[in-house]
């Protein structure tokens, strides 16, 4: 699908310029010293996250002046998608893989118009690798070599053959640390602690294996590519996901919510489960609804 001012090419070229910008910071240290934190001592933020974002808004406001900007280190919890042409940015998925020298880390962009992503790009730098599609077009990976391939997901139907990942919402977690926590945010944060924990046992039975890579877009590239067969978390935000979600549709994966509906658009409320078949998705949702 074609936009009337954007093109794949342009949403690549910004991620080789955040690429580049994240390779030359991690060679100067192997562990980011100047982190801060946000919401808890899991959930940090880099000098190499805000000086990332930055480079991305203002090259993409010197080309297009009127666009809008959805990005992880800028917007708050009050920041929603619109029908305006807007910027979709996770400047480093995996921040903290990225502070503790972990390779598995990337940019995520993805650009929306009424609110429908139509490109999305993901590059690990310190992995060399980068997956993009367009609506309504391939999806597609470079490896570690320059070597440029259509991608899809993989056949894998059973569960019990299946390769997951997920996450542990751990930053969110540990908000309960927090004296000052309300007791409505206290009561939704252990329940969320305690439904993964439940879904862990529940699946540890009847998979290969489950994995925790600790970057949602990298997750979702790697069941476009076919080396997941699935990913689930709560918590994701928009950022997290809009840029892999279309390279797993694109791929012809499926995607969801817990329910089995599509994905919400509320930033503090978003589930996702990403499958590599329509078999295998049906599976995963109803194991998940039995753990609810």
């Amino acid at each position: 699908m074609t936009d009337p001012e954007v093109t794949i090419e342009f949403v690549r070229e910004l991620a080789q310029s955040a690429s580049d910008m994240i390779g030359q910071q991690n060679e100067a240290s192997t562990k980011q010293t100047n982190a801060k934190v946000k919401v808890s001592a899991a959930d940090l933020v880099t000098e190499t996250d805000v000086a990332v974002e930055n480079l991305l808004k203002q090259t993409i406001h010197s080309r297009f002046p009127t666009h809008q900007f959805l990005c992880e280190e800028s917007s708050d919890a009050s920041a929603e998608l619109t029908d305006a042409p807007t910027w979709i940015i996770d400047p480093v998925d995996g921040t903290t893989n990225f502070y503790h020298g972990v390779p598995y880390c990337c940019v995520s962009i993805a650009f929306a118009r009424h609110k429908t992503v139509l490109f999305g790009c993901v590059q690990a730098p310190l992995l060399k690798e980068a997956w993009w599609a367009e609506k309504g077009g391939k999806a597609w990976h470079m490896d570690n070599s320059g070597n440029v391939k259509c991608i899809s997901t993989s056949t894998t139907t059973d569960l019990n053959k299946s390769l997951l990942s997920t996450g542990f919402l751990v930053a969110t977690v540990q908000r309960l640390n927090n004296p000052n926590l309300s007791v409505d945010d206290r009561q939704r944060i252990e329940h969320k602690r305690d439904l993964v924990i439940r879904q862990l046992q529940a699946f540890l039975p009847h998979v290969h294996d489950v994995r925790r890579l600790g970057a949602c877009a990298l997750d979702l590239c790697h069941v476009a590519c076919g080396r997941m067969d699935c990913y689930f978390e709560c918590g994701p935000k928009e950022w997290d996901l809009s840029a892999g979600v279309l390279i797993v549709y694109e791929a012809g994966g499926v995607c969801s919510n817990y329910a089995g509906a599509p994905l919400s658009d509320k930033l503090d409320d978003c589930e996702i489960v990403a499958c590599a078949t329509p078999e295998l998705h049906d599976k995963v949702i109803a194991l998940l609804k039995q753990v609810e």
